[in-house]
């Protein structure tokens, strides 16, 4: 971490940058998310594809109507030039012909670059899985 900037200002920061790239989803800005991301990032959609930059870009042009979307919470972990962020976002989006309704789970892969932080990787999942296993299990006590 740089010499006089304390964890929580990067951690500011990087939420920030965060809620800024939730904005590009909504506002269908694809400028902005490819600015965003790194040329080597690579990740998981949530439909479970995988997706360099450009693919990433291309299908969420080409496939995505969103209709809600909100940055719920955030959690940050930060090492070095390094941050890893776990989110949580409600949605009501269509991509391609999947409806997706509800607390989709994003984590995602920060790296700082020169003076610049670029998402490296990220991951998209369905939260509604994880509710779903927790209520069977309790049910099954």
């Amino acid at each position: 971490m740089q010499s006089g900037i304390l964890p929580s200002q990067v951690s500011g920061h990087i939420e920030t940058l965060e809620r800024k790239a939730v904005d590009a989803f909504r506002d269908h800005d694809f400028r902005l998310m490819e600015e965003m991301h790194d040329p080597q990032c690579i990740g998981v959609g949530i439909l479970g594809a995988q997706y360099t930059k450009t693919e990433f870009i291309a299908a969420f042009r080409d496939k995505l109507n969103v209709r809600a979307i909100d940055l719920v919470s955030t959690k940050i972990v930060l090492e070095n030039s390094f941050a890893v962020v776990l989110s949580n976002w409600d949605v009501n989006i269509e991509f391609g012909h999947a409806m997706i309704a509800g607390r989709v789970r994003v984590t995602r892969t920060w790296v700082k670059r020169a003076s610049e932080w670029k998402i490296i990787s990220f991951h998209f999942s369905d939260a509604r899985l994880a509710t779903t296993w927790e209520k069977l299990k309790s049910a099954n006590r």
